[in-house]
């Protein structure tokens, strides 16, 4: 029997010319690049998509101006449908990439029957964990 908090309805699906893996850097700017080829040839916006954990990228190399209070936490964080204007972009955990199919599962929460992504082109631009535990203090 399925516990009360799983969703009973199947996942939506969404189709997608190119799904690009990853909110960092990586992901935004190439997300940023497409969105601006993509008014150019005048496309839907719903052709291009960027799936995040986070809804928001981090400008990690100002983090330690906010640590010193010369900034505040508001000038390196921006949210990606601010910089990737004319992309869709789907906040979520990528649980399955099925490249056979072309699909990536997103669960995008408790209360969610979650996304299947179903796309054509795939960008992965997942980046890498910051480990702060190697510097003495930093992660309190």
């Amino acid at each position: 029997m399925p516990s009360p908090d799983a969703p009973s309805q199947e996942p939506n699906r969404i189709p997608l010319e190119v799904a690009i893996l990853g909110g960092g850097f990586a992901g935004v700017y190439c997300g940023r690049k497409l969105s601006k080829t993509i008014r150019k040839i005048d496309r839907d916006r719903e052709d291009v998509g960027i799936v995040s954990n986070q809804n928001y990228m981090v400008f990690q190399p100002m983090l330690a101006e906010v640590a010193g209070a010369s900034l505040s936490p508001r000038h390196v964080i921006n949210p990606i449908r601010l910089l990737c204007r004319n992309i869709s972009v789907f906040k979520g955990d990528i649980s399955r990439v099925d490249l056979e199919k072309k699909e990536i599962h997103v669960n995008t929460g408790s209360f969610s029957a979650g996304v299947v992504i179903e796309f054509k082109h795939l960008v992965l631009a997942l980046g890498a964990e910051i480990d702060l535990s190697r510097v003495p203090g930093m992660p309190e």
